[in-house]
């Protein structure tokens, strides 16, 4: 998967979890939590997300909080090396 297909999966998986905001767009390099799309409660359902696109657990003690910040950052660091991009 691209980066450009991870990011409009994703942005509609958090279109899904928000359903209660107008979501218009979500660039790669936005802020998840300070925009408030996504918060501790979503997170857990973001993670499971992520890791049925890898095909594996994730080992969230190898990552840092940032990771989780923007498409951007969760595509390099969780998907693109998985896959060899």
């Amino acid at each position: 998967m691209d980066s450009i297909a991870f990011y409009e999966k994703f942005t509609a998986y958090v279109k899904e979890l928000n359903t209660s905001k107008d979501i218009a767009a979500i660039e790669p390099q936005d802020n998840l939590f300070e925009l408030g799309y996504v918060d501790s409660m979503n997170m857990v359902n973001i993670i499971m997300f992520l890791e049925e696109l890898r095909g594996e657990e994730i080992a969230l003690e190898k990552y840092e909080l940032r990771t989780f910040y923007t498409m951007e950052s969760m595509y390099q660091e969780l998907l693109a090396v998985k896959l060899g991009k």
